[in-house]
Order: C-alpha cells, then structure tokens, then sequence
C-alpha cells in the first residue's frame, strides 16, 4: 500500500518567496510547520493508503480526465487561515479563477466514485495553497495583521498544464513526493 493523491504542483514567483520569507521572519513560531518550497501544491483528491488495484484504476480515471479537460490559469491571491484566526492550523493562498481546477476535480472525483475508488466528500471544496501548519500561536494580533495586509495580494498568475499522481513518503523531516505519473491537459 502506498500513500497516495493526485495535485497540481505550484511553481512559486519570486514576490512569493520574498512574501514568504518576511512572514517567517515575522511569525518566528516553533509551532509552525512551513510547507516546503518543492513541496507546495494544490490537492485535487487525497487517497491515503492505495492498493496496487486502486492506483491503477486511479491511473484511468485521470487518463480519462485529461481528455476532456483543457490547459487553464489561476491566480494565488490572498491570504488566509483555516477554521478561524483565534484557533488557526492551517495558513493558505487563495486561489482566484478557479474553475478549470473546480472542474477537473468535479470530473476526477465522479470518476473515482462511480469506479468505487472514494465516497462523495461530504465537505465543500475550497481551493487553497497550504503554506504552513499551525499547532497554536502566541501572537494572534500579528498573524492578524498579516492576514488583512494580504487579502487582495496577488502572489501569482500561472498556467496547469499538467496533473499530477504523488506518492507521500512520510518521514521525520516532513513528506517526501514521489512523482507516480504526469498526465498532460489539453493545450
């Protein structure tokens, strides 16, 4: 079994990594966890433990996918927190025009669920890049600051061209992605 989920890689821009590097200057926090630069991506649908028969069937479904799918952009706007700012764990980019990534995930997942892969998700999807996960914070105030200095920031404007199926390796010095397959979208 192998833990697995199917993303879209995010190639950063160098406002981003300056954004970045202020805000862990700023937020210098032992309880934050900041996700690693070759590791930030948008999830589509997470799998956990996946057996040989389900990747393969996984396999299909995203060849399926791509085909009826074209190349699309979106922006990484904003800055926010989930569930709230006075208990926050998760620190995320917002995604702005979204719905050729809405739309492919809706496609994925249809296709998975009618093969028997994954049960229909119960929560609303809300595209978002994870920057950081957070156990607790002292500084409320600041990370507050934070937030509403950057929630029209456009950090990026980008191009998928691509999904991608990841292996997630655990280990103590965070996950390592294993790229299982590549599938290209229509130009």
């Amino acid at each position: 079994m192998k833990r697995t989920f199917v993303a879209v890689p995010v190639k950063l821009s160098d406002k981003f990594r300056d954004f970045l590097q202020q805000i862990k200057n700023d937020l210098k926090d032992e309880s934050i966890k900041w996700v690693g630069i070759n590791n930030m991506h948008i999830t589509l649908a997470f799998f956990g433990s996946t057996s040989p028969t389900q990747m393969r069937i996984v396999n299909e479904s995203l060849l399926q996918v791509v085909k009826q799918n074209k190349s699309f952009d979106f922006r990484l706007k904003g800055l926010g927190v989930f569930p709230s700012v006075r208990k926050p764990r998760v620190l995320w980019l917002g995604i702005e025009k979204y719905e050729g990534l809405s739309k492919i995930r809706n496609d994925l997942w249809t296709s998975l669920i009618n093969k028997g892969i994954i049960e229909q998700e119960k929560k609303e999807f809300i595209p978002h890049l994870t920057i950081a996960r957070l156990k607790w914070i002292e500084n409320h105030q600041k990370l507050g600051r934070w937030l509403e200095g950057n929630k029209d920031s456009i950090f990026l404007e980008t191009t998928v061209d691509n999904l991608f199926y990841f292996q997630s390796n655990l280990t103590p010095a965070g996950p390592i992605y294993e790229i299982l397959g590549k599938y290209p979208l229509i130009p």
